[in-house]
């Protein structure tokens, strides 16, 4: 409020202010009224800069409230060699948020097109749309990007592929891609046994648990739920197996 009261004050604010205080309503949950001065704003006659969509972009996301088209095109005037890696991919996490796949992959191809290099958060944003969407063609096609250029290891993409993997019940890429991480942590775990508790494969998840302990993790809760799931799936069909063979 006293943020607010100070702003109001100036007589004509600078795009830095009216970039803070945006970012300043969003940052403490008042997305609308973030999204209420980012329209006053252009009615100014100013317009944002890369930091000042980006926070826009979030508040439309977390509300709801559909300005894509309007972003698009202010992102489209923007020179290509002006637009950072974080407007790509805010926009492009947008496009995905709001399932609108076919847009998030012209966006990703553009990016290819003119030569920019996808972080690891953009193949992050695109392996969440293949999930979403439950399509193992462009995930593997993502996948063989993601190898070409040695993100395959990297901790924060390869659990998304993992996790992308066992929600398209290709239980076997998930394995393979866990087994190249350097480094695996209880999330990953636990989307693997997650993945072979929902998809059947309970003797192949109680394998991975065996695993998981013998190289000294500690269970957590979600872990530990994810373990139990596979045995009480295990057990509950070896029961069932049983009573149908004596009777």
């Amino acid at each position: 409020m006293n943020a607010r009261l100070v702003f109001d004050e100036m007589p004509d604010p600078n795009l830095v202010s009216w970039a803070s205080m945006i970012w300043s309503y969003v940052q403490h949950g008042f997305n609308d009224l973030g999204l209420q001065l980012f329209c006053c704003m252009f009615h100014s006659g100013l317009r944002p800069n890369e930091f000042g969509l980006s926070v826009a972009l979030k508040a439309c996301r977390i509300t709801g409230n559909l300005m894509m088209d309007d972003a698009r095109r202010f992102f489209d005037g923007i020179p290509v060699w002006r637009r950072s890696e974080a407007l790509w991919n805010t926009l492009l996490d947008s496009y995905v948020q709001a399932a609108n796949a076919e847009e998030a992959v012209e966006l990703f191809r553009r990016m290819l097109l003119f030569d920019v290099l996808p972080t690891c958060f953009s193949y992050a944003i695109m392996i969440k749309l293949c999930a979403d969407n439950l399509n193992v063609y462009l995930g593997r096609s993502l996948h063989d990007c993601i190898i070409k250029v040695g993100f395959e290891t990297h901790g924060f993409v390869g659990g998304a592929l993992v996790d992308a993997y066992s929600k398209l019940r290709a239980l076997y890429d998930a394995s393979k891609v866990s087994c190249s991480l350097e480094e695996k942590d209880n999330v990953v775990w636990s989307t693997l046994l997650s993945g072979f508790h929902q998809f059947g494969d309970a003797k192949q998840g109680l394998t991975l648990y065996l695993e998981y302990l013998s190289k000294g993790h500690e269970l957590d809760p979600f872990t530990f739920a994810s373990a139990f799931n596979v045995f009480k799936f295990r057990f509950c069909r070896s029961w069932f197996a049983d009573t149908l063979q004596f009777h």
